[in-house]
């Protein structure tokens, strides 16, 4: 009998699901349809995850649980219940990787028990839409809120220490160039950059051949490779293949030691 495999497994919010998994009609479909010729692409941990052989999974966003009273969300909090429901099934060797999202973003329970809401901006919640923005406002402009979110997480750092598998932390935000106080040890930029101090994406990316042959000058989203004609912030086959391949090479070194 073969060697049992490992599990890579992937939170985070819409940055993080794998576009397949979502249901209905979106720009990305549109993006996949119109511009990958109806073959979708991959997020870099899966990515990263067929590179290693490893098994894949994937909680993120609309792939998380779907929970009775505390809803289903792109909210750091949600993408933290959704770790603790798959926290017992995390074996030695394994690989946890943990998108989180913008720090404003919080859940609160809709009118009348009707379900949950995220609070994101632009969107309407009846009478209490200024409140909720007001503190959603707050909560991205507090450095708390990140402190906060990072403190729910030691548990899981201390039990990755006695089960044996590695966490990795990620953000589109940049969370951690707007709070230098807050404890690197798990963000994978920030392992990679250790001794030049570079903590965006772009500086990452403008050294992989992709983006030097291009010459561009920020992360590509999917409104940028289409030209503005899908407008969409999310990102899409190329920041996504050139991350995985990036990311790829810095957690197989530390595999092989």
């Amino acid at each position: 009998m073969g060697k049992e495999k490992n599990t890579l497994w992937s939170f985070g919010d819409s940055f993080s699901e794998e576009v397949i998994n979502v249901p209905g009609e979106n720009l990305r479909h549109k993006y996949v349809r119109e511009y990958l010729n109806g073959v979708p692409y991959k997020t870099w941990p899966k990515i990263v995850a067929e590179k290693l052989d490893y098994n894949y999974e994937n909680h993120a966003g609309i792939n998380g649980a779907k929970f009775k009273y505390l809803g289903c969300g792109n909210s750091n909090d949600s993408m933290f219940f959704n770790v603790n429901e798959q926290s017992a099934n995390f074996k030695k060797g394994d690989i946890v990787i943990i998108g989180f999202t913008n720090t404003g973003r919080y859940q609160v329970p809709a009118n009348k028990g009707s379900g949950v809401w995220t609070i994101l901006p632009n969107q309407e919640f009846g009478l209490n839409t200024r409140r909720y923005l007001e503190n959603f406002i707050e909560r991205n402009e507090n450095n708390y809120y990140v402190h906060e979110m990072m403190q729910k997480f030691k548990i899981l750092e201390t039990l990755s220490k006695v089960i044996g598998f590695t966490i990795y932390y990620w953000d589109w935000t940049q969370i951690f160039e707007n709070t230098p106080d807050i404890n690197l040890d798990n963000w994978i930029l920030q392992q990679i950059n250790l001794d030049n101090n570079i903590n965006n994406f772009y500086m990452l990316l403008k050294d992989c051949e992709y983006y030097k042959l291009n010459r561009f000058d920020k992360v590509i989203k999917i409104n940028d490779e289409t030209d503005d004609k899908i407008y969409d912030s999310h990102w899409g086959k190329v920041t996504n293949d050139a991350l995985g391949d990036i990311f790829y090479e810095h957690i197989k070194k530390r595999i092989n030691g």
